[in-house]
């Protein structure tokens, strides 16, 4: 695994969502599935070891290629998503409107 990618895929997610100043890009970031779910693990990974380093120390590179990938769809995305997304998943139609 080359350093130099490691290092353009962290950079990316952090340009991209930690440093963007939109919150509800971050909401809608973390709220993802997949996010969520790789983020889980990275965190404990993270606690595991003490807190050394960040949680993303202790991504695969295919987690950050996923965890870049959506920091890229998301960074733009407007606050109307994030609550299209939450009223989604408050009613259980998050599944259905994918099927469409």
């Amino acid at each position: 695994m080359s350093i130099a990618r490691r290092k353009s895929l962290v950079e990316s997610i952090i340009a991209n969502i930690e440093d963007n100043k939109n919150s509800w890009v971050k909401a809608l970031f973390y709220s993802d599935k997949e996010v969520s779910r790789i983020m889980e693990r990275l965190v404990s990974e993270w606690i595991k070891n003490n807190m050394a380093g960040e949680p993303l120390d202790y991504a695969s590179i295919e987690e950050l290629e996923i965890l870049a990938e959506k920091a890229e769809q998301y960074r733009d995305a407007p606050q109307e998503a994030f609550l299209r997304t939450m009223l989604r998943k408050s009613t259980n139609t998050e599944e259905q409107s994918r099927e469409e």
